[in-house]
Parts: C-alpha cells; sequence; structure tokens
C-alpha cells in the first residue's frame, strides 16, 4: 500500500513539475513530447502495480 501512495505522489509531483515547464516553455512541440513521456510513465505505473498485485 505505501508504495502505492509513493508512486501515486511521485507521478503527481512529475506531471505538476513537466507540465508547468512545458506551459513556461509555451512550444506545441514540447507539450507533445512532454505528454507522450507523461503518458509512458502512468503505464509503467500501473503496469507495476498490476504486476505487483498479481503476485
Amino acid at each position: 500500500m505505501i508504495n502505492f501512495i509513493t508512486g501515486l505522489l511521485a507521478m503527481v509531483l512529475l506531471t505538476l513539475f513537466a507540465g508547468g515547464l512545458a506551459m513556461s516553455i509555451g512550444s506545441i512541440e514540447v507539450g507533445l513530447v512532454v505528454g507522450f513521456v507523461l503518458l509512458l510513465s502512468y503505464v509503467d505505473f500501473f503496469e507495476s502495480l498490476r504486476k505487483r498485485t498479481n503476485h
């Protein structure tokens, strides 16, 4: 349970930081790259949670 809470907190902080960085730069290309990286990190986070609960 603690892994879920700390992982979720880390994902929220990453989203806020990367989103704020992309908004401050203001380029659409940077926004797309940040969005893609965040999407991949959320997919990996949920896959690791699912893998941990199956064992």
